[in-house]
């Protein structure tokens, strides 16, 4: 029996990242784009129905992005580069409750 996809919300979807992880996973049976957020879009409802969130976005966006998560205990991804040292403190503090992966 397989197993069902891991459902992602792609934070960033439109930057270049975000289009190679989407088109990547056009491919890949094992995930499934449950829902994708840019600039404007509001993180929070699209987090609810998915297993991990990759963030490929702006710095600027990962306070509502840890408290999305927090709220409903899901995985982070997070792939966005130049985060100051108080978004760091951010995400480390958000790590404390659910897994994250900075990369």
């Amino acid at each position: 029996m397989k197993n069902s996809p891991v459902r992602v919300l792609l934070i960033g979807a439109a930057g270049r990242m975000g289009k190679t992880v989407r088109e990547l996973a056009q491919n890949d049976s094992d995930i499934q784009i449950a829902a994708q957020c840019d600039l404007g879009d509001s993180i929070k409802p699209a987090m609810k129905n998915c297993d991990v969130a990759i963030d490929f976005s702006q710095a600027d966006s990962i306070d509502e992005i840890c408290r999305a998560a927090l709220q409903h205990g899901k995985s982070l991804v997070i792939g966005t580069t130049g985060h100051s040292p108080q978004k760091h403190k951010t995400i480390e503090e958000t790590a404390h409750s659910v897994p994250i992966v900075l990369a």
